[in-house]
């Protein structure tokens, strides 16, 4: 039985493999710490809207006082999705836009 032949491609080049598998972190960008802030800032307005719909007092609305970018929104709270905050009367708040959450008594 005979085998077949195993290819081998013949436009094999050795010279200067050096330069072309060189690589350098020269032209990536590095992040600056003015960046990091609001990232964590972020999540800490994440874990506080998580425990405002984890707390007891949390059935199916909970009324809020929300201090975003441009004033303070007194509301009520009804439910979430990953990006937005929905209120009772049907507005969506971006949470990226919020500065600082806490129920209202």
């Amino acid at each position: 039985m005979n085998l077949p032949k195993v290819f081998q491609n013949n436009n094999i080049k050795t010279d200067n493999i050096s330069q072309n598998v060189f690589y350098s972190e020269k032209d990536s960008k590095f992040i600056s710490l003015d960046n990091i802030e609001p990232i964590k800032d972020k999540y800490i307005i994440e874990k506080k809207i998580n425990d405002l719909f984890n707390s007891t007092n949390y059935v199916y609305k909970l009324n809020v006082i929300l201090k975003t970018l441009n004033d303070e929104i007194k509301t009520t709270v009804i439910g979430r999705t990953q990006k937005y905050l929905i209120t009772i009367d049907n507005k969506k708040i971006d949470i990226s836009s919020i500065l600082d959450i806490k129920e209202d008594n």
